[in-house]
C-alpha cells in the first residue's frame, strides 16, 4: 500500500476508534443507570411481596437488588426488614450495616432491637452506648436496657429499667408489655399485683394501649366476678373494639356464675355471616376453642365439610372433642374427602388409631405424617404443635428433630427440644452438643453445654476451659460465673469457686433456685454451713435437675 493510501486509510480508522471510545465512555453511565433502575424495580417488588406476606419472594427480589449495590441504604433496610422475626441474627447484621452508613436514629434503634432479639447482647450493649452518646434516652433505651438485664438474669435490673421505660413521656405498648410480663414472673406477690394494678390503670384509656391492657387482663388467672364484669363492660364500651374483642367479652361472660350459655352462644353467631364459608370457618374454630363442638357440627354439616378442606378439618376437630372416632375414620377413608395434604390425613388417622387403642398402627401413621411433611417447616410445626397439645411428647420430638435439620428453623426447634428435656440431663447434654456444633459462636449455648456436662462429670477439662473463656469474653452474665464455679467444684478447687462467687453484688436469696443451690454447695465445700443452710431456707428444689439435687444432697450430708 502506497503512503498516500495509508494516510487515507489511517484517518477513518482514527475516527472509528474515537467513536468506539466515546461510545464506551457514554455506555458507562448508561449501564449504571440501568442497574439503578433494575435495583429500584427489585426493591419495589420486594416491598410489595413483603406487604403480601410472601417473605421468600421478597428475599429473592431484595437479593437481586443487593447484588447490584450491596451498600444501597434502602436495600440494606429492606433485607433487614425481611429477616426481622425470621432470622434475627441476619436482621441485626443488616440493620447495623444500615446504621453504619446512615448514622440515623431509626437504624440505630432497629439494630439494637434486632441484636437483643438475636441474643447478641454484647453488640446490643455497644449500640446502647451509642444511644447514650447521642442522648437517645427515651422509652426505647430503657426498654432495651431492661431486656439486656433480663438476658443476663438480672431480674431486679430489668424491672428497674422497665419501670423507667413506662415512666418516659411517650412509652409505647412494648414497654408496658415488658414491664407487666416481668412483674408476673416475680415470686413476690406484691410485685405481681403491681403489674396487674398497672394494667387496670391502663384499661380505662380509650386508645389501643387501653384495649391491649383489657385483652391482657382477660387472660389473668383468679379473676373475681366483679373483675370479669368490669372487663366485659370496658371492652364493650371501647371505641376501637373489633370482632375478636366482642368474642372475648362473650368468652368471659360464659365464665360468670349463672351464665345463660345457649343465649351467649346464639349471640356469638350474630357476629358472623353464616352464608360465608370463611365466616363459618372462624365461628367453628371459636366454638371448638370454647369447648362447644356440638355447635360446630350444627353450623358445619358433613355435606358442607366435604366441599372445603378447612371446613372439614374444623369439623374433624369437633368430632375429636366429642370422641366420635369411628366417624372420623369413615371420613378419612372416603376418597371424596378434600384433604389435600397427606401429612394432615396421616395425622388424623394416627389420632384415631391412638384413641381406639391401635398403638402400633398409630405410631406407623405418625411416622408417615412426618415423612409426608418432608422439609416443609409449616407442615412440621403443625405436627409438632398438634402433638404437644395432645400430650404426645415422643411424637412432637420426632417432628422437632426433623425441624432442627432445617437451617431457618434450627434454633427455634432446638429451643423447643430443650423445653421437652428440661428434666432429662442426658438428653439436654445430647441436644446442647448438637447446638454447640450448629452455633459455635453462641456463648450462651456454649455456657449451657459446659454447665450440663459438668453436672454429668463429662468432658470436665474442656467444659472448664469453655466456661473460663466465656467469662473472659463477658463478665456480665451470672450464669457464666455459676458454670465456672461448678467447674472448680468438679476439679476440687473449692476456694477458687468461693472466691469467684462471694464478691458478686448479688442478693442470693432472690436468685433462681439453680444458682442458689450451686452457691450453697460452694459454701458447704468451704465449711460455711450456717450461711449455706440459710440460703437453702424455702428453696424450691422441684425445678432442679436430678444431678443438681444429688450434688446438693451430698453437700448437706457431708457438712
Amino acid at each position: 500500500m502506497d503512503p498516500e493510501a495509508k494516510k487515507r486509510f489511517r484517518k477513518p480508522l482514527i475516527i472509528l476508534v474515537i467513536i468506539f471510545i466515546v461510545a464506551g465512555v457514554a455506555a458507562v453511565p448508561a449501564w449504571y443507570a440501568y442497574k439503578e433502575l433494575e435495583t429500584r424495580q427489585a426493591v419495589s417488588k420486594a416491598h410489595n411481596y413483603l406487604v403480601e406476606g410472601d417473605r421468600e419472594a421478597a428475599m429473592a427480589e431484595a437479593s437481586k437488588a443487593y447484588l447490584n449495590d450491596p451498600e444501597d441504604l434502602e436495600v440494606l433496610r429492606l433485607i433487614a426488614e425481611v429477616y426481622d422475626g425470621v432470622e434475627t441474627e441476619h436482621a441485626a447484621r443488616f440493620w447495623k450495616q444500615a446504621f453504619e452508613i446512615s448514622g440515623e436514629r431509626s437504624d440505630l434503634i432497629n439494630a439494637t432491637r434486632a441484636s437483643i432479639a438475636s441474643g447478641n447482647i454484647e453488640t446490643a450493649e455497644e449500640l446502647l452506648k451509642e444511644m447514650e452518646a447521642r442522648d437517645i434516652i427515651g422509652t426505647n433505651y430503657h426498654l432495651f436496657r431492661g431486656q439486656v438485664a433480663f438476658a443476663k438474669q438480672d431480674f431486679q435490673g430489668a424491672l428497674l429499667a422497665a419501670r423507667r421505660a413506662i415512666m418516659t413521656e411517650h412509652p409505647d405498648m412494648r414497654a408496658h408489655q415488658f414491664y407487666v410480663e416481668l412483674t408476673q414472673l416475680s415470686r413476690d406477690p406484691d410485685i405481681q399485683q403491681e403489674g396487674i394494678a398497672h394494667l387496670w390503670e391502663l384499661s380505662t384509656r380509650r386508645d389501643e394501649l387501653g384495649l391491649g391492657a383489657l385483652r391482657r387482663l382477660a387472660g389473668s388467672p383468679n379473676l373475681t366476678q366483679k373483675n370479669t364484669e368490669d372487663i366485659i363492660r370496658l371492652i364493650r364500651a371501647h371505641p376501637e373494639v373489633v370482632r375478636d374483642d366482642e368474642m372475648l367479652a362473650l368468652q368471659l361472660e360464659l365464665k360468670l356464675p349463672g351464665a345463660n350459655e345457649e343465649l351467649i352462644l346464639t349471640r356469638a353467631i350474630q357476629y358472623f355471616n353464616t352464608d360465608s364459608p370463611s365466616e363459618v370457618l372462624e365461628l367453628g374454630r371459636w366454638f371448638n376453642q370454647m369447648g362447644q363442638p356440638a355447635h360446630t357440627l350444627e353450623i358445619i354439616s358433613e355435606e358442607e365439610a366435604m366441599r372445603r378442606e378447612d371446613l372439614l378439618l374444623v369439623r374433624l376437630d369437633a368430632l375429636a372433642q366429642l370422641g366420635r372416632w369411628d366417624e372420623i375414620g369413615v371420613v378419612l377413608q372416603n376418597p371424596r374427602a378434600p384433604i389435600k395434604e397427606e401429612f394432615v390425613r396421616q395425622f388424623f388417622l394416627s389420632r384415631v388409631q391412638f384413641e381406639t387403642g391401635q398403638l402400633a398402627k398409630a405410631q406407623i401413621s405418625w411416622q408417615r405424617a412426618v415423612l409426608a411433611a418432608g422439609d416443609d417447616p409449616e407442615a412440621l410445626w403443625y405436627l409438632a404443635r398438634k402433638a404437644d397439645i395432645l400430650g404426645l411428647r415422643e411424637e412432637a420430638i420426632v417432628a422437632l428433630n426433623k425441624l432442627a435439620n432445617i437451617r431457618t428453623e434450627r434454633r427455634k426447634a432446638y429451643d423447643a427440644l430443650l423445653n421437652y428435656y428440661k428434666s432429662d440431663t442426658q438428653q439436654l447434654a445430647a441436644t446442647l452438643q448438637k447446638m454447640a456444633q450448629a452455633f459455635p459462636e453462641d456463648r450462651s449455648v456454649l455456657n449451657d453445654w459446659a454447665y450440663v456436662h459438668l453436672l454429668l462429670k463429662e468432658q470436665v477439662p474442656l467444659a472448664v476451659s469453655t466456661a473460663r473463656e466465656n467469662l473472659i469474653q463477658d463478665k456480665s452474665y451470672l450464669a457464666r460465673y455459676i458454670t465456672l464455679a461448678l467447674g472448680y467444684l468438679r476439679m476440687g478447687e473449692f476456694e477458687a469457686a468461693q472466691e469467684l462467687l462471694q464478691s458478686l453484688p448479688i442478693d442470693w436469696n432472690k436468685a433462681v433456685p439453680r444458682y442458689r443451690a450451686i452457691y450453697a454447695v460452694v459454701l458447704f465445700a468451704n465449711g460455711q454451713d450456717e450461711q449455706a443452710n440459710a440460703l437453702l431456707n424455702q428453696l424450691d428444689t422441684s425445678t432442679l435437675l436430678p444431678e443438681e439435687r444429688e450434688l446438693l444432697q451430698q453437700a448437706i450430708i457431708s457438712q
